[in-house]
């Protein structure tokens, strides 16, 4: 058989080539942060810059760096490690999320709250959920539902009445 138009032989190379992808579901890479999250053989880790190994594989997950603290999951538990892969706040979190702003929202159990750098509870477990700050101010749930925003020391902006 011979294809008499290159458009269609290139259809056919970049279909075929499509097939061997696969989606990660990692964020991609973060030109401003100082190592780059990698996954190898089921375990995450990290890279410099330039692809040297940096943290060997040993998480089940890994994120992006973001203040010098990348947030982990280790044995199915969330906490923060530095650049040098040293646990500053060990994993013992159900769920966690990445700092933002100097403060990271964490989930001991059922609730909620947010911790510094250090590791240290500045707001209180007590919301449903919990985002990231953002200009200062992080979107939460109250247990009954309503939705709100704080500041980042625990102040509520807009709050229902049973604040």
């Amino acid at each position: 058989m011979v294809l008499r138009h290159p458009t269609l032989l290139g259809i056919v190379v970049l279909l075929l080539g499509l097939t061997g992808c696969r989606e990660v579901s990692q964020p991609a890479l973060d030109a401003s942060g100082p190592l780059f999250p990698i996954e190898q053989e089921g375990e995450w880790g990290y890279m410099t810059r330039e692809g040297t190994p940096a943290i060997p594989p040993q998480f089940d997950r890994a994120y992006r760096f973001v203040d010098n603290r990348a947030l982990v999951r280790q044995n199915g538990q969330y906490g923060f490690i530095n650049t040098n892969g040293t646990a500053v706040i060990p994993p013992s979190y159900a769920a966690a999320g990445p700092f933002s702003e100097g403060l990271a929202p964490v989930r001991p159990d059922s609730l909620w709250g947010f911790i510094d750098r250090d590791g240290d509870v500045v707001i209180p477990p007590q919301f449903a959920t919990a985002g990231t700050f953002r200009d200062g101010l992080a979107r939460v749930t109250l247990q009954n539902g309503e939705m709100g925003y704080i500041t980042l020391n625990g102040t509520p902006v807009r709050a229902p009445s049973e604040w």
